[in-house]
């Protein structure tokens, strides 16, 4: 949290400088999003930091009409916080027309796929990414996550791997590797990856959640979602939800998806694909929740 706050700090001086530096405006978008979802605070608070961010984004666009990062971060943000699709794309191809790095438009362009639905697309366009950039760790962390909303266990394990080699202390990679464990019926192998303790305590806690259900051992992992809810409420309400949906519990699922929309947690970027929600998605509720994202049903 520290780091966002020191960043967002950083490019408000910039643009005290320079009020028309469209790239600062896209940096602190960035830093005001993501300072929203690691700081504790209540709901209004956190809103208002998610409005500042959606603000900063549009200011982006204004003082930078031909700057390829503010339709990168403009396209991001109305795709996860406004539901805006149609408007998401064009800003992502005019991000594209103005020479946008290849890395960072392939990455937001397989999550807008992804979003839909559209799985095995999002996974060849951040395969075309690793490609063209072996050491991208965003482009091979996706490429594990879509590869576990495949069923390509192997695949997404090979991928997060492949992420800890590059930054042995990664917290998405190390974290999604113990999901990955788990999906692949080794519960006591998350376990394991959980003990190293690499990256966000967060990811450790969750995987522990999910694997001791796995195993049987409902009551330690009951201690372990009762543990991430303590914490990370505020924070992490989609991978609460869905330990919620992996231990059985569908009301318990909608209650922190609903809370995880409402305080527009960029988790729900995995709710059209996580393999952890399957068990939900035929509840009539889960199709309310495509209705409020403006997301196809099918």
């Amino acid at each position: 949290m520290a780091g966002y706050g020191r960043a967002t700090e950083e490019y408000e001086r910039a643009l005290k400088l320079d009020p028309n530096l469209a790239a600062a405006w896209a940096g602190l978008a960035q830093a005001l999003d993501y300072d929203a979802e690691a700081r504790p605070a209540s709901k209004e608070e956190h809103l208002a930091l998610k409005k500042r961010a959606l603000d900063a984004a549009d200011r982006a666009v204004a003082v930078g009409p031909e700057v390829a990062e503010a339709y990168l971060v403009s396209a991001f943000m109305r795709s996860l916080h406004r539901h805006e699709w149609a408007e998401a794309r064009a800003d992502l191809e005019k991000a594209k027309s103005l020479g946008v790095e290849q890395e960072r438009y392939l990455i937001v362009s397989a999550r807008l796929l992804a979003f839909a639905g559209k799985i095995p697309e999002a996974l060849a366009t951040v395969e075309r990414c690793v490609s063209l950039e072996p050491l991208s760790v965003g482009c091979n962390t996706l490429v594990g996550v879509y590869a576990n909303a495949l069923g390509q266990f192997a695949a997404a394990r090979r991928a997060f791997e492949r992420v800890l080699e590059i930054v042995p202390d990664h917290a998405w990679a190390s974290g999604f590797l113990a999901q990955t464990h788990v999906l692949d019926g080794r519960p006591q192998d998350a376990l394991s990856e959980a003990a190293r303790s690499r990256g966000h305590e967060g990811y450790r806690v969750t995987a522990v959640a999910l694997a001791e259900h796995s195993l049987g051992r409902h009551v330690e992992s009951r201690r372990a979602l009762d543990d991430l809810i303590a914490r990370f409420s505020h924070s992490w309400p989609f991978q609460i939800a869905e330990v919620c949906a992996w231990r059985g519990d569908a009301n318990c699922a909608f209650q922190w998806l609903d809370r995880a929309i409402e305080r527009e947690d960029t988790g729900v970027h995995l709710l059209t694909h996580s393999p952890f929600l399957a068990s939900i998605r035929g509840d009539p509720r889960f199709a309310g929740l495509l209705r409020k994202m403006n997301l196809p049903l099918d």
